[in-house]
């Protein structure tokens, strides 16, 4: 995501328990906003980067800053509400 050639099924961390796998941040993520300021369908990055691994899960939960910029709009993007 964000000009990064990563795959999120290579970077998934499964735990102990059962049915959670974490897929962890980056520090890199911090200029994530500022780099996606001029790209085109920069609110649909997220749901680009996670559509390969969407299937594998019943939920995905995104944990994100408390502010309105990209990186939120991307989550409220890759949303889907049933």
């Amino acid at each position: 995501m964000y000009g990064y050639d990563v795959d999120p099924a290579d970077i998934v961390l499964h735990t102990d328990s059962p049915n959670l796998d974490i897929l962890p941040g980056h520090i890199d993520l911090v200029g994530a906003e500022i780099e996606m300021i001029n790209l085109p369908n920069r609110e649909k990055m997220m749901r680009m980067a996670l559509s390969n691994i969407k299937e594998d899960y019943d939920f995905i939960i995104i944990d994100c800053s408390p502010s309105l910029g990209l990186v939120t709009v991307n989550v409220f993007d890759s949303m889907q509400i049933q």
